[in-house]
């Protein structure tokens, strides 16, 4: 299970100089290329083994229970209740708001000490993510691939 950040990057003729974006890729000291006009820039962010309750979350809440392994659009403001969530389930150990999910490859259903490991490292990483100076600026991609 992945979670990208995606920055829009297009210059169009009417945008600024001081504003317009470029992207250089370097490898060893080298540039490998210029992209003097990128429409996206696109990064992993975070990475989850088998927490298959976060999945059935993100599926059942933001793409109508469909589970096609397509990507999953997320905004900062879906982060953020996610992530409220996530702090609930841990402070009140009341996973019923976020239960494990059945599934092909999904490990296991137990509430177990991995499950709430899962959550609290997932806490960090979205709190971390949130955090950053262009988390307000950038589109989020779930996907899920087995």
């Amino acid at each position: 299970m992945y979670l990208y950040k995606r920055l829009y990057t297009k210059n169009w003729d009417h945008t600024p100089e001081e504003s317009r974006i470029q992207v250089t890729v370097v490898k060893n000291d080298k540039v490998l290329q210029d992209f003097d006009n990128p429409t996206y820039v696109t990064a992993q962010v975070a990475y989850w083994r088998k927490f298959n309750a976060l999945h059935g979350h993100i599926v059942d809440t933001y793409a109508d229970g469909e589970d096609n392994y397509q990507d999953i659009y997320l905004s900062y403001d879906d982060l953020c209740d996610i992530l409220t969530l996530l702090k609930k389930v841990r402070d009140t150990k009341d996973y019923s708001k976020l239960p494990p999910t059945a599934g092909f490859f999904f490990g296991s259903k137990d509430v177990d000490e991995y499950y709430w490991h899962e959550v609290e490292e997932t806490i960090n990483t979205f709190e971390d993510i949130i955090s950053k100076e262009d988390s307000e600026e950038v589109d989020y991609i779930y996907n899920a691939s087995w």
